[in-house]
Order: C-alpha cells, then structure tokens, then sequence
C-alpha cells in the first residue's frame, strides 16, 4: 500500500527550504509566506494521510459536526432517537454538548464547502495550524527583534510532529485542540501587538480570540488574562494603570459576549444535557475522569512527545536562556513565562485527570523558548563573521527535522501494514458503500462494534447504527415500526442474540467487519 499525496508533502519540505534561502536574503516577509504555503501543504497532507475517522475522539467530533450542518445550533450525536438514550452518556447520546461548538461549526462549513469527508472535516485544522507559523513568527519578533530566532521559532511550529498528528485525529481530542490552541495563541499575540499599540482593534481582539478559545474547550482559554493581570500589578503605581485596567476590563467583557450567550442557550434549551456536562467538567478538576489519571510528572515525561525525542532538552534549555535575556520588553517576557509556567503548574499540580494535550496549549511558547536556546546559545559563544547565522541556522534545520520526524509518539508516516490500520481502512470501505448492501425503507444497523457506529451514521446520515444486538426489549421496540433492520455478520465478541433469526424483518449484511486490537 503506498501513500497518497505525498507530492504536498515534499512539496512543502521543498517550499521550507526555499523559505530559509529568502529568509538568508534578507527578505523575511517573503520568507513567512512561503513558510505558510510550506505548513498548508505539510498540513494538508496529513489531514489527507488517513481514509478513515480515528477512535479517540475524531469520530465523535465528526458525528457532530456532520449534523451541525443542518442543524448548527442543535448539536447532536444520534441526530435520530427512535430508542431511548442515557442523556449522561456522552459517547451515546442524542443532544451532545460533551465539547464547546465553534471547532464543530468550523468542521461543518468546511463539509459544506467541501462536501462530506473525514478530508473535509479536517481542513480548518489545516489553515490554523498554518496561520500558527506566521503568528508564532510574529511574537517571537515582538519579543526579540531577533530575525534567525523568529524565523527559527516559525520553522520549528511548522513541523511540529504534535501538531501533525493533532491534525490527523491520531492523539485524541484532534481538531478540538488544534482549534483551542489557535485561538489561544492568537489571543496572546494580539495582546502583544496590543503591549505597544493602544488601539481599541488590539483590544477587540483579544476579547473574541479569547471569547473563542473558552467556545472551542473551556475556561483555560481565558489565559491571556493571567499574563495581562500580572503585568497589571507589577505597575500598578504608574498613572498608565488605570487605562490599563480599563482596557483588559474592556477586553473581558467582549470575551464573555462570544462565549456566554451559548451558556444561556443550551442552559435553556437542552438544561438536563447541559448542567450535566458542566458538572462533569468540574469533575476533572477533583478526579481522574474515566480512568485518565497520572503523577505529578505527567506532563514533564510528555516533553519528548511535544518538543521531539531528541530535541525536547532544547526547551527546558531555552527556558533558561529566555529568562536570563535582558533585552527583551519585560511585559511579554512576563506573558509567555506566566503562561507556561501556570499551565504546567496547574495541570500537573491541581488537576487530577490528566490528559496529553492540555500543556500543549503553551506548545507554541515552547518553540519559541527551542529557537532561543539554538539562536541566542549560539550567538553567546561570539563566533566571528557569517558563523553565528550558519551555526544557527543549520541547527534550526536539523532541529525542525527531527521534530519532524522523531517523537515520542508513532510517527505520521503511519506503517501501511499495521493490522488495526488495515482493518479501519477496510471497515470504511464497508460503511461508505454500505447502501447497496441494504433492502429499501432500512432505518436501523446492528452489530457494529462498540463506538463504531459513530463511524457508519457519518457516512450514513439516515440511519441509525447500534453496538452489539441490544436486548430484547429494544428489539421489540424497534418492530413496532415494522421496517426491516440490518445486522452484521458475527466478529469477535459481537454475536448474534439467540433471538434475532425469529423474525423475517432481520437480514444480514454480507460483508464481515473486522475487529482492531487497540
């Protein structure tokens, strides 16, 4: 089995390398756009690297999406309820407010754009991450007026293995964090360009890209508030204080009119669903939710998966560089060390569940803090004429390959013999072509494995598909309708009920799911 598409792949390889020729040149604005061109190729092929919906947690999030196309401002899971459901489970559920919308709705203007496919589905994730490299490059300039080191710290977002597989729905939550982690990078950077121009545009900013983050996740959106409090009180006896006050108050305020009013509404319109996933994130808080659970290192041994197996020193190095720096404006200093610095803290220290992508929300910072560490740790050693960029620079291209392609998680280039992939490659096929399997009027498959049926209602959104057989209650409810119902072939733990021969409604489906062993 050979890759599709591997043409965007070397072709954005190829763009980088021309980047870092323009950028030698002195021409940086050239530079970053072919730097972004290089991130949107690199990212579309891997969105395109998978011909299937990844368990944890894509195919939820593409369920949803799915019907949010129709339906944007009802987001449901089982957009058809025709057996009773347990509103409290999220993974089985009827309306599904488990994750904030705006990643969904995103998801699901790109489907309409683009017509529905798991491809489609992850394309805004795609442009973010894209838009992350110019965003990046422009707070590591505001901080350094440093052109390698900013360029560097662009060069290594934009092959950040990381945020690769975020893309391909590989590490779960997916695109829901590859939108968490825009908008709160691009909250911060606004309030950096707001740090030196006062403009009300700054201010506004700040309020939605924050606004929007909390409406991707949750409260640890609001983060760039941290940093602005802190610097607040550290000149809290300026006369500029007071502005300065205002301002954030100002920008709070716009942040809560993005994210509040869908509180209220799904408070009022889906209350049961809603209060209970309000619950439920608190719990994560006081307890390991769903067995996610872990030690205090948690996130310190996730290093290597962030920053690269053999790079990832280079962060805790540029920590200290970044911080012994003693040209750089103190306030942005402060914004980015307090935004690590918490995140980790918090999420190590506070939170019980412990889940791989929450400190990878400062990921970002954290190529910027690499880039000191290769840049300014070279420029320390004061080597004469032209050595300090080449040294510099080709430590930047050697860094930015092996955080490419070496991390402590399964590389992008996923193995084509891996037998879970194959039989998910297969399984797909099935549901994709399912219809021509089924007889007229068939509203309901059974026989799916467990979560799976997510998979099937995506490319069939006038069905509904359960897990395993059900029981006999459920059955005779569903022959009321008097509508033929599907069933798979028995595969491995799921077997036919002795039941289900007895009535003529039922017919197998002939084809044979296959049974991953993740």
């Amino acid at each position: 089995m050979q890759f599709e598409n591997t043409g965007l792949l070397y072709t954005g390889i190829l763009l980088a390398l021309f980047s870092f020729v323009i950028h030698l040149t002195g021409k940086d604005k050239l530079a970053i756009l072919f730097l972004f061109c290089s991130a949107l190729f690199v990212r579309l092929y891997i969105v395109h690297l998978d011909h299937f919906l990844h368990d944890w947690d894509e195919r939820f999030h593409a369920l949803v999406a799915r019907n949010m196309m129709d339906h944007p401002f009802k987001p449901m899971l089982y957009s058809q309820t025709i057996l009773p459901y347990e509103f409290m489970s999220w993974t089985e559920n009827h309306i599904w407010l488990h994750k904030q919308p705006l990643f969904m709705w995103q998801m699901a203007l790109s489907m309409k754009i683009f017509g529905v496919s798991e491809f489609a589905m992850r394309y805004p994730s795609a442009l973010m991450g894209a838009i992350m490299v110019i965003v990046v490059y422009r707070i590591s300039w505001l901080l350094s007026k440093d052109r390698l080191l900013s360029y560097g710290a662009a060069l290594l977002m934009c092959f950040s293995n990381y945020q690769l597989e975020l893309m391909s729905g590989y590490i779960g939550m997916d695109q829901n964090d590859v939108a968490f982690g825009f908008y709160v990078c691009a909250s911060i950077w606004a309030y950096i360009e707001l740090l030196n121009d006062k403009r009300w545009f700054w201010i506004l900013l700040v309020g939605v890209f924050a606004g929007c983050a909390v409406l991707n996740k949750w409260l640890t959106g609001l983060l760039v508030f941290g940093g602005w409090g802190l610097n607040i009180l550290l000149a809290i006896r300026k006369p500029e204080s007071k502005k300065e006050i205002f301002r954030m108050l100002m920008s709070f305020g716009i942040c809560l009119l993005v994210f509040v009013p869908w509180q209220i509404y799904i408070l009022n319109q889906f209350p049961l669903e809603a209060k209970n996933e309000f619950a439920y994130n608190s719990k994560h808080v006081f307890e390991a939710v769903e067995n996610h659970a872990g030690s205090t290192m948690f996130y310190y041994q996730k290093l290597p998966q962030y920053f690269g197996l053999f790079t990832w020193q280079l962060f805790l190095i540029g920590i200290a560089v970044f911080a012994a720096a003693k040209t750089e404006d103190w306030r942005i200093k402060l914004s980015l060390g307090f935004s690590v610095l918490i995140i980790f803290l918090f999420f190590s220290l506070v939170v019980k569940t412990k889940m791989q992508s929450y400190f990878f929300v400062v990921g970002p910072i954290g190529y910027i803090f690499m880039a000191y560490a290769l840049v300014r740790g070279i420029q320390f050693f004061k080597l004469p004429g032209y050595w300090p960029k080449l040294v510099s620079g080709s430590g930047l291209i050697i860094c930015a390959w092996f955080l490419f392609n070496y991390s402590g998680i399964k590389t992008f280039f996923h193995d084509p013999n891996d037998p879970d992939r194959i039989t998910k490659i297969k399984n797909t096929a099935i549901y994709k072509d399912l219809k021509k399997q089924l007889k007229p009027n068939t509203r309901c498959v059974l026989n799916l494995s467990q979560f799976s049926e997510t998979e099937l209602m995506f490319y069939n959104p006038n069905l509904v598909a359960y897990h395993g057989n059900l029981n006999k209650e459920s059955i005779e409810r569903l022959l009321k309708d008097n509508l033929p119902i599907a069933v798979f072939k028995n595969h491995d733990r799921y077997k036919d009920a002795d039941y289900l021969p007895t009535s003529p409604l039922f017919y197998l489906i002939d084809e044979e799911l296959g049974e991953a062993n993740k």
